[in-house]
């Protein structure tokens, strides 16, 4: 697995935002993978999501969106 997250990865990260018609500014994703991944707070209502090194992407993408979302204050059903 490449320690780069792939612009196609990012791709299916905003898609998350997307469908939620969220501003993409909302969101900071570093390009580089890092154990255990997951979302952190920042300052002005953003978060910062770490794509996972050792899992797949797939499942944990199914995994975290329901949480993306959440973090940023909006429910699946919106």
């Amino acid at each position: 697995m490449s320690d780069t997250v792939s612009f196609a990865e990012i791709s299916e990260i905003l898609d998350i935002l997307d469908e939620h018609y969220l501003n993409r500014e909302r969101i900071e994703i570093p390009l580089g993978r890092q154990d255990p991944g997951g979302i952190e707070a920042l300052a002005e209502d953003r978060i910062r999501v770490t794509v996972p090194s050792s899992r797949d992407f797939d499942g944990w993408l199914e995994e975290i969106g329901p949480q993306i979302l959440a973090a940023l204050g909006v429910s699946e059903d919106e």
